[in-house]
């Protein structure tokens, strides 16, 4: 869970980077399907980016490193005696799962409504398309393919250019827009950016739905006066719906003048955005360095740094989470309150078993012998490391145990 908010955290700052772009340069321009297009795949590049990650080798020939400084080095493991009261992060991750359960719970709910709401009402063909009237005082939305009307609104006169605001949002596909974004609410539903985007989105879907009724004839200053006269009534919350509360914005932007195709470039803002996200968030060192110890016979060497490591299955995480659901504090120093850091280093062989143990740096006796045990008693791993020849090898791992008593 730690290691999903820390994702989430990145992932923040990814949109936010690219949503500061959008607002700096973008905003105010007409281009609206190819800022639809920004905003939709920056929204999704970002949930992607920190699971990138661009390895750099460093070349090193000829050092000998000495074994101890370069000991690869595992996340530390908090052995704590706590009370048996949930801890902090345990209330912040049962609230996590709750809220993200309830939001689940309402998006199924309006996709079922929606449907169940379609079934009620009766279906005609206007003009080739076909349309859901129902006898409720709705505003016309659209929900991918369909399309709804209050049964009075399709006797107005001026009802040919809703319907093709409406078929804008069906043949654009702005509903998937909507679903993406609520799913990402489901799972990230802290994270205000994606509140930031939705509204973008859904205003941008309004530009280029005005945008297709002008094209097709409708003059502009009488389209003006139909939006403002439309009425809220009843809706569904992420249809997409002729009358929104941002008419003074889509009034606007009908009367702006359309933006020149230099204005374009104002995306390339968006690549430094994407190299910093990048540099914050993906490059790591690729652990390509092959150091040995001075040793007569080099069957006996055991590797600090290798090509391919050493592979606990289940990865880095199920082995810290043996040691820590494995290791006991010892009744002594319970007792006499004694804390401290037990600085462990292992060799994991060429045949993937647990070989020679040794204590860096203790604590005393007794919690020093309990780090020894749990890790002697260690499953074999998966996979040996090996050489850049591809050959098996040993290899040090180095782990500090915390031992650590609650006040």
């Amino acid at each position: 869970m730690l290691n999903f908010f820390q994702y989430s955290i990145e992932v923040t700052i990814a949109m936010f980077l690219f949503f500061a772009v959008w607002k700096l340069f973008l905003e105010k321009e007409t281009f609206n399907k190819l800022n639809r297009k920004y905003l939709l795949s920056t929204f999704i590049l970002s949930f992607i980016i920190p699971f990138v990650k661009i390895n750099f080798k460093i070349n090193e020939q000829g050092n000998i490193i000495s074994q101890i400084s370069e000991t690869i080095q595992l996340k530390e493991i908090i052995v704590e005696q706590t009370n048996p009261s949930l801890s902090t992060f345990q209330i912040l991750t049962y609230v996590y799962f709750i809220i993200s359960t309830l939001l689940l719970i309402i998006l199924i709910y309006k996709l079922v409504s929606i449907q169940l709401f379609a079934k009620k009402c009766e279906i005609q063909t206007y003009n080739g398309t076909e349309i859901f009237i129902s006898k409720k005082n709705i505003s016309a939305f659209s929900f991918l393919n369909k399309i709804f009307f209050n049964e009075d609104e399709i006797k107005k006169p001026n009802f040919n250019n809703i319907l093709q605001h409406e078929l804008a949002h069906v043949k654009q596909k702005h509903t998937i827009d909507i679903i993406i974004l609520e799913i990402a609410k489901i799972i990230m539903w802290f994270n205000p950016m994606i509140y930031f985007y939705r509204n973008q989105l859904k205003m941008l879907h309004e530009y280029l739905a005005d945008e297709e009724v002008i094209l097709q004839g409708f003059k502009a200053d009488e389209y003006k006066m139909l939006l403002i006269k439309q009425q809220i009534g009843f809706n569904f919350e992420f249809a997409n719906h002729f009358n929104k509360s941002l008419t003074l914005k889509r009034i606007n932007m009908i009367n702006k003048f359309e933006s020149s195709e230099f204005a374009k470039l104002k995306l390339l803002f968006a690549i430094p955005i994407l190299a910093i996200t990048l540099m914050l968030f993906s490059f790591s060192e690729n652990n390509e360095i092959e150091t040995v110890n001075i040793s007569e016979n080099l069957q006996d060497t055991i590797f600090t740094k290798v090509k391919t490591m050493p592979k606990y299955k289940g990865g880095a995480i199920a082995l810290r989470t043996f040691v820590a659901k494995n290791v006991k504090y010892p009744e002594k120093s319970k007792k006499n309150n004694i804390e401290g850091t037990v600085y462990i280093k292992f060799e994991v062989t060429k045949n993937a078993k647990i070989g020679k143990i040794e204590i860096e740096k203790g604590v005393n006796e007794e919690l020093n012998a309990e780090s020894v045990r749990v890790i002697s008693s260690l499953p074999d791993f998966e996979k040996p490391g090996y050489n850049k020849k591809g050959e098996a090898v040993n290899v040090w791992f180095r782990m500090p145990i915390t031992f650590k008593l609650s006040k």
